[in-house]
């Protein structure tokens, strides 16, 4: 008797070391044992629990859960495994029959292990998997969304991955060689900016024409927690349009060095003719004017000649320097009053010279309420001199 004494302190030594809660309920649910593990939790002596009804400690809707639990064992004689929440924690819960000497359910014991931290770890595991997979997710949405052709290959410039517009613009060739994407394997190896990225571990640029387009190729490295590298980023541009832009800005700057190349001719080339015409006009004044001793009438007509010859050509370079201006935006009028009937006078002799040429007969009729306007006098004449030379042109002999 005392050796079966004994045996039962063993045990139940064994039992109160054990940090889970184990007891054992008769079909009302009475403790008729239990470990220290269930009394600590419970804030209670060991023997206060004995012969206490085990589902007075715990909230009404889990005491009928777990009451259901117990009943089911001791009705099916089967062992029953589950999991539930209670007030001090998550318990993962084991209740076993207990069978007496005729094979009835006499009690059941009830082994529960406090879980809250696993579960806490399992759900902290999970939620942790899930933002990995929603940020691979955002990354690979990120990456697709771009609109850069990007490939991933390894040392050997095996491609191991490709977005959308990689596989548009090169082709699918995951799992093939970087060259195929290419069609001429000289071409690209030749000076590579990845295999340059794998050499130093920098990222490298460069620029390339494949058929149909000109791309900008940028290089670098992807290396693991040790700083080896195990991977090279490929990301491909297209840049056909800037590089067409970029020509654009290259021609319009020809054009506009070569007009202002040929202002420039114009205006040094004007300057060059005006000062030997400006003489002209001089000494031919001065001879009209009887300095050099008096003038016949014939003389008189020939210096006039000269005179008037001499003022048309200088207007018709200064025409040349107006063209020049207005290309330039820098036109200006000098706007004045003058007689239009005296302005008539002035410039029909040197018309009529160039209609007598072309055996044209040429007449002034200037109607008499014509006379004082407003405008830029050789502006004007210039208008003057277009439409009666054009005139004459036209005319027939």
């Amino acid at each position: 008797m005392e050796a079966l004494w004994k045996n039962e302190q063993k045990i139940q030594a064994i039992l109160d070391a054990s940090p889970d809660v184990i007891h054992m309920l008769d079909s009302n649910g009475i403790i008729l044992s239990s470990n220290e593990g269930f009394a600590k939790r419970m804030g209670l002596k060991l023997d206060d629990l004995i012969g206490k009804n085990v589902f007075d400690y715990f909230p009404r809707e889990l005491a009928l859960k777990r009451k259901a639990a117990v009943d089911t064992v001791f009705m099916t004689g089967e062992p029953l495994q589950f999991e539930d929440e209670g007030p001090i924690g998550v318990f993962e819960s084991h209740i076993h029959p207990i069978f007496n000497q005729v094979g009835e359910v006499a009690a059941v014991a009830v082994y529960a292990r406090d879980i809250t931290e696993r579960k806490k770890a399992e759900e902290a595991l999970i939620e942790s998997k899930r933002r990995a997979e929603d940020e691979k997710a955002w990354s690979e949405g990120i990456v697709e969304s771009i609109g850069d052709a990007i490939s991933i290959q390894d040392p050997d410039f095996k491609i191991l991955y490709q977005n959308e517009s990689h596989k548009n613009l090169m082709g699918d060739h995951v799992g093939e060689y970087c060259y195929k994407a290419y069609e001429d394997e000289d071409d690209v190896c030749e000076g590579c900016p990845v295999a340059s990225a794998f050499e130093d571990g920098r990222t490298h640029l460069a620029q390339r024409v494949i058929p149909g387009m000109h791309v900008e190729i940028t290089a670098s490295v992807l290396r693991d927690h040790t700083g080896k590298i195990v991977a090279g980023i490929e990301v491909v541009r297209d840049i056909t349009e800037r590089k067409k832009m970029e020509e654009l800005h290259i021609e319009n700057q020809s054009l506009a060095l070569a007009d202002k190349t040929k202002s420039e001719f114009i205006s040094i080339m004007s300057h060059e003719l005006r000062t030997p015409l400006n003489s002209c006009i001089g000494f031919s004044d001065l001879l009209r004017r009887g300095t050099a001793g008096k003038l016949n009438a014939k003389q008189e007509k020939f210096v006039d000649n000269i005179l008037n010859s001499s003022k048309h050509l200088l207007e018709l370079i200064n025409d040349i320097l107006d063209i020049s201006s207005i290309e330039a935006g820098k036109m200006k009028l000098d706007i004045e009053k003058i007689s239009l009937p005296d302005f008539i006078e002035e410039n029909f002799f040197f018309l009529n010279v160039l209609a007598t040429e072309r055996k044209v007969v040429f007449k002034k009729d200037i109607a008499p309420e014509i006379d004082v306007i407003e405008c830029d006098k050789q502006r004007l004449r210039q208008i003057l001199f277009n439409l009666v030379d054009n005139a004459i042109k036209f005319s027939k002999e």
